[in-house]
C-alpha cells in the first residue's frame, strides 16, 4: 500500500472507527425504547381499567348523595 492510500485508509479508521461502536449503542438504545412501547391493546386495556373506575366512583357518589339527600329529607320533615 503505497503512503497516499495508507494516510486515506487511516483517516477512514480514524473518522469512522467509533462508528461501529456508537451504532452498537444506537440499536441497543432503539430496542430499549421499543421494548417499553405500549401497544394498541395495552392502551384499550387501561382505557378500559380507567372506565370502569370513572362509572363506579360515579354510582358511588349518585348513590352518596342520593343517601345524604334522603337522609335529610327525613330528618327534616
Amino acid at each position: 500500500m503505497d503512503e497516499p492510500q495508507a494516510a486515506c485508509q487511516s483517516m477512514l479508521e480514524q473518522r469512522f472507527g467509533s462508528f461501529d461502536q456508537r451504532l452498537g449503542t444506537l440499536e441497543k438504545d432503539v430496542a430499549v425504547i421499543k421494548s417499553n412501547y405500549a401497544t394498541r391493546e395495552d392502551l384499550m386495556k387501561t382505557e378500559n381499567r380507567l372506565i370502569k373506575w370513572f362509572v363506579a366512583t360515579s354510582t358511588a357518589l349518585a348513590a352518596a348523595a342520593i343517601t345524604a339527600a334522603i337522609t335529610t329529607i327525613r330528618m327534616v320533615s
